[in-house]
């Protein structure tokens, strides 16, 4: 049972259209009203985005890359194992100090002083991962800077398509495994998302460090 069945068993669409009273809406006319019609269940002002999402999160599952959004503005990677237990490139004390290796470590430790993490998606051909579990706005923002066209992105795609491959959820812990105790951490071209996303794709190559790059 997740939080949102514990607000009220209808799901948030059936909710919010029945506290609408939308039920000879169109549907574009009932998703705009759904998106910004607030209401009270249990007593709870809540707005029908974060029922939403709260139906989107779910918790990451053995081999699944996932990242956390740190304060300082940057986001850290890893590979999740389960059991709570994550593969990342990282100092033993925090993402950046001294020995930064790629260990094996708590989820609680991955996570350091954040609550949420995210988890990608990847496209089926070679392309930016999706985050799952980010607010709403992110999302649309996100979804901006990789519609915006660069020469570069083009030159990237042609280069990184014929290598793309999604590995499975055991390879992808299996390739994260094969890396552990290496210690040639290097910020621009070999760190925590470069190696998070070559576990999952044959691709080493972080979208941060692109974006900073212009594309």
């Amino acid at each position: 049972m997740g939080l949102f069945d514990l607000i009220n068993p209808l799901s948030p669409i059936k909710l919010t259209k029945k506290i609408l009273d939308g039920d000879d809406m169109d549907l574009e006319e009932f998703g705009e009203k759904l998106l910004s019609k607030p209401y009270r269940p249990g007593g709870v002002f809540i707005n029908a985005i974060d029922l939403i999402e709260l139906e989107e999160k779910r918790k990451a599952v053995y081999g699944d890359v996932i990242g956390v959004k740190r304060k300082m503005g940057y986001k850290h990677f890893g590979v999740y194992i389960g059991k709570g237990k994550v593969i990342h490139y990282a100092s033993t004390s925090g993402d950046f100090g001294g020995n930064i290796c790629i260990h094996e470590t708590t989820l609680n430790n991955f996570l350091g002083e954040d609550d949420e993490y995210f988890i990608l998606e990847f496209p089926s051909v070679y392309g930016s991962p999706k985050e799952v579990n980010t607010k709403l706005s992110d999302k649309i923002v996100n979804d901006l800077l990789n519609m915006r066209p660069s020469m570069r992105k083009v030159l990237r795609f042609l280069k990184n398509s014929s290598e793309y491959h999604l590995y499975s959820q055991k390879e992808t812990v299996r390739r994260a495994r094969s890396r552990l105790g290496e210690s040639s951490y290097n910020l621009a071209t070999n760190n925590c998302e470069h190696f998070a996303i070559w576990c999952k794709t044959g691709i080493s190559e972080s979208h941060q460090v692109n974006a900073l790059l212009g594309g």
